[in-house]
């Protein structure tokens, strides 16, 4: 019976099933994602990408549209087939503009 608790605790710690949530992922919004049209240069494309990530992250508040202050933001591009032109795709968790974290309680 304790070898199946040891493995058990195992098994949850690895997972981090007991691990505190990072208090900022609270704050964030619903992931949000944009490709962008197709450009003859890469940077520009990023840029455009981004532009609509920050469209669409304003439907979740103003102070939500901040591509700087996304969670796990990610661009990715690629350079389209049989075409000189890229496409990027831009991904992440908006959050306000100020966070202003909760003091976690120092009891525990």
């Amino acid at each position: 019976m304790r070898r199946l608790a040891l493995v058990i605790s195992v098994v949850f710690c690895s997972t981090g099933a007991f691990a505190e949530q990072d208090p900022v992922q609270d704050l964030c919004g619903k992931k949000v994602s944009a490709l962008g049209n197709p450009q003859h240069i890469e940077s520009i494309a990023s840029l455009q990408a981004v532009e609509l990530w920050i469209e669409q992250a304003k439907a979740q508040g103003d102070n939500m549209a901040m591509w700087h202050n996304a969670h796990n933001a990610s661009i990715r591009c690629e350079k389209m087939k049989h075409s000189e032109m890229y496409r990027c795709f831009a991904s992440g968790r908006p959050c306000p503009t100020v966070l202003e974290i909760p003091a976690q309680d120092s009891s525990r």
